[in-house]
């Protein structure tokens, strides 16, 4: 039972250490045309969606995103030792494979310079009002609901580029 129990230490051990790197993924992008970027992030409390807008930071430049795609990784080759015995030795020895988020999107807004490790986080609805008020033309909108990620932030369609054929 003895030996149960220290192995069931080990592999305890062994999935909060693995729990602890995964969840210090730090959540970054880099882009090297200015125009699309791809990230990283931990799949602990992940916000980011295939779909939503994303703030990215960057030395005080703030773009403005969209994330394109959204899919698991991994990266093996971590080698971890796990615990050490009364005499300082590893009792265990192996590789840690590390999850993470990764992804692409587009830049909708913002400075067009490449960029590398802005934070990413996920636009905040005043944010999104705040760009659709900027980018909207004086035509007469027609309200279609909210943005599906972004509550409470309409989704307006350019009623100019109806016309009576579209209602027939």
């Amino acid at each position: 039972m003895t030996d149960q129990h220290g192995l069931d230490q080990q592999l305890e051990s062994f999935r909060e250490v693995r729990r602890n790197a995964e969840a210090s993924v730090l959540p970054l992008a880099t882009s090297v045309d200015g125009r699309r970027f791809s990230f990283q992030a931990s799949l602990y409390g992940l916000e980011l969606q295939a779909g939503g807008y994303v703030v990215l930071e960057s030395n005080g430049s703030l773009r403005l995103g969209q994330v394109l795609t959204l899919e698991l990784d991994r990266q093996l080759g971590t080698e971890l030792s796990l615990p050490t015995d009364a005499g300082g030795a590893p009792a265990a020895r192996t590789q840690v494979e590390i999850r993470y988020a990764r992804g692409e999107g587009t830049i909708i807004e913002g400075d067009t310079a490449p960029f590398h490790d802005a934070l990413v986080r996920p636009a905040t609805a005043e944010e999104m009002r705040a760009w659709l008020r900027r980018t909207a033309r004086p035509d007469a909108k027609l309200r279609l609901g909210e943005l599906a990620l972004v509550a409470g932030v309409p989704c307006l369609a350019d009623a100019s580029g109806f016309d009576g054929h579209t209602f027939l």
